[in-house]
């Protein structure tokens, strides 16, 4: 299932040296509307580009296409004009820059995509979604909010991008491991893993160890996060079960960091040795 669509934490999204943007007007005629702090948005609603945003939609050479549930692709727009995200098979870089019209018209928007990764991507979905993202991104001339929804469009008006905000916490999202530290020798995946899961609340996670069920409850702000009070059931399991689940539980209590984007989550400890790392859950 995809991770809920709110603006990531902890990137500050109102942000007073980049006031975005006024919203340019679309071929229907909508009215140009400048987005700052003077306005009144409803609760939810994003009041600048600043943070992480997942790719929902695309039109690339006319043809419109919808993103896949997986892999995620996301864009990271910075405060400090730095650019960055996750074609889905990639990481890729950059920068962008928010050009203020003289005449108080709509301003503009111009992305500059840096170096990439270079992972081939065997995955068809995720080959074209790159090829999309990497190819439309050069090409945003302006913006659009609209509440938890991004438009990236070009000098005509003609949407390129619908984007829609990243988780602002972990409450509400839902998980699946990709690897847990061993503590020994770092991270591991196996054909076990993905059976580990975690599901966060307000305070508290509960998910799978892969043969118990597990609770825990957890604090986070600012990048750190406190897990304790870790408690499983007691069904007998499998050696090589029963060994990852020990891992899984051993690492996250050993967890202070999180590293939280929309198609991503990782747990770090003071060392800022990854101990988990997940994808959202199917």
């Amino acid at each position: 299932m995809r991770t809920p669509r709110r603006p990531l934490a902890p990137a500050t999204m109102v942000v007073a040296t980049i006031m975005l943007l006024a919203i340019a007007a679309t071929a229907c005629g909508q009215e140009d509307v400048q987005v700052g702090p003077a306005d009144d948005p409803p609760d939810g609603a994003a009041t600048s580009i600043q943070g992480s945003w997942t790719l929902q939609d695309w039109s690339l050479d006319g043809t419109a296409a919808t993103a896949p549930e997986d892999p995620t692709a996301f864009v990271t727009f910075g405060a400090d004009g730095a650019l960055s995200g996750d074609t889905g098979c990639n990481r890729f870089g950059g920068s962008y820059e928010v050009v203020e019209s003289a005449d108080g018209g709509p301003s503009t928007l111009s992305i500059t995509p840096g170096a990439s990764t270079r992972r081939a991507c065997t995955d068809e979905a995720a080959s074209s979604q790159e090829q999309a993202l990497l190819s439309l991104l050069p090409l945003v001339r302006s913006a659009q909010l609209d509440g938890a929804v991004l438009r990236l469009d070009d000098a005509d008006g003609a949407t390129l991008l619908t984007l829609a905000a990243g988780p602002d916490g972990l409450a509400g999202t839902s998980w699946q491991v990709t690897a847990v530290n061993n503590g020994v020798g770092g991270l591991e995946s196996s054909e076990l893993t993905g059976a580990l899961t975690a599901d966060f609340d307000a305070t508290s996670i509960s998910g799978s160890g892969g043969c118990n069920t597990f609770g825990a409850e957890y604090s986070a702000a600012d990048g750190s996060i406190s897990i304790s009070a870790v408690t499983s059931t007691e069904i007998g399991c499998e050696t090589d079960v029963a060994t990852l689940e020990s891992q899984y539980l051993e690492a996250l209590r050993r967890s202070t960091v999180v590293e939280l984007e929309p198609g991503s989550l990782t747990l770090r400890d003071d060392t800022g040795a990854a101990q988990v790392t997940f994808r959202p859950r199917p």
